[in-house]
């Protein structure tokens, strides 16, 4: 794509959201009491067909936990080199380990602010 990144809304194949994709960066919201991968360790996961399929419009995601706000930021290149699969019966999907992904937390961010 050469730099020139579309706007697009991300799909599972049976059409339901998961998430948008601007200039570049895959942002998708999840709720992490439901969503976050405990075991084999704290990772965050996601269909290999939608991950396969739009990998060639991003470079970086940006995965917001709409419990905590806080949002989880990866490049898409470290995610292809950190990643594994698994299958839990919800299809296959990526996973990469949370101490890999940068997290801002919006309350520490509001306290650094206040001091």
């Amino acid at each position: 794509m050469q730099g020139i990144y579309p706007k697009l809304a991300v799909r599972l194949p049976d059409g339901r959201l998961v998430g948008s994709i601007e200039q570049g960066v895959f942002y998708r919201s999840f709720r992490g009491s439901l969503h976050l991968l405990q075991r084999p360790v704290p990772a965050l996961a996601i269909d290999t067909r939608v991950y396969d399929a739009y990998r060639p419009y991003f470079h970086e995601l940006r995965w917001t936990d709409t419990e905590t706000g806080r949002v989880y930021i990866l490049s898409a290149p470290r995610f292809d080199a950190l990643r594994w699969t698994l299958e839990r019966g919800y299809g296959r999907q990526y996973a990469v380990a949370l101490r890999y992904w940068h997290c801002v937390d919006p309350k520490q961010s509001q306290l650094a602010l206040a001091l």
